[in-house]
């Protein structure tokens, strides 16, 4: 039986606090819809009406793009233990730019000024609706680990690396919508820059691996040498 809820209760803030993994789902009003996973360490439940989740550099940025245009988000968290249930919280959402003065307030009022490598945006979520559902279709599973993969490289990259793959890779979505990650995106994208795939043009803006090359004032990988955390950044979020 589904049951809903106008805020966050308590068993509600208990049940998200004991997952691993929970999804965000967002659309513009035309394009695509776009749903991705996320790992709920750096999830915060602020208050009865309010959640947070600091998000780090990837390959896409499809949510801020969508978040600057409707501001419809859901997020959904789900047990894969031997209790079932599904829960949802609904919305309105906002992006906060690394570096904004918003989000240097909520780094400190949540995060104890503490933030990873890579660190790039807080997404927030007014929540005005939580809703419950049995979640007896959900498959069962174990937790093994966190993956590591993505901090790794954005420590062994450098925060000069990251901006300028943010620059290439994450100021507008795949529909051509300006996600608000840098203070020009709200312009045209530059044909020179790289695509959310991390292809090049011409201009070699960005390597095939979807990081910046010299050209473009990052440092360049070592020619012919594998990266040792593997392409982390491919992950789109």
């Amino acid at each position: 039986m589904v049951k809903q809820f106008d805020r966050i209760g308590r068993k509600h803030a208990a049940f998200i606090a004991s997952q691993h993994v929970f999804f965000t789902a967002s659309a513009a009003a035309s394009g695509r819809v776009n749903v991705s996973p996320r790992g709920t360490d750096a999830f915060r439940v602020v208050d009865p009406r309010t959640v947070a989740y600091l998000d780090e550099t990837g390959s896409g940025n499809e949510t801020a793009a969508h978040l600057r245009l409707t501001g419809r988000l859901t997020m959904m968290f789900c047990s894969f233990a031997a209790k079932p249930m599904i829960l949802r919280l609904y919305g309105q959402g906002r992006s906060l730019p690394r570096g904004s003065d918003a989000y240097q307030t909520m780094l400190r009022r949540v995060y104890g000024n503490q933030q990873p490598p890579g660190a790039r945006q807080i997404v927030c979520l007014d929540v005005d609706l939580v809703q419950l559902s049995c979640g007896n279709g959900v498959p069962m599973f174990d937790f093994v680990a966190a993956r590591p993969t993505l901090r790794q490289r954005a420590a062994a990259k450098g925060e000069a690396w990251l901006a300028v793959y943010r620059q290439q890779n994450n100021a507008f979505s795949i529909d051509g919508f300006p996600t608000g990650i840098l203070p020009d995106s709200g312009d045209a994208p530059d044909p020179g820059a790289a695509t959310e795939t991390g292809a090049a043009t011409e201009t070699g803006a960005a390597t095939e691996t979807g990081g910046p090359a010299e050209a473009a004032g990052g440092p360049a990988e070592a020619a012919g040498g594998a990266d040792p955390a593997a392409d982390a950044l491919a992950t789109a979020v």
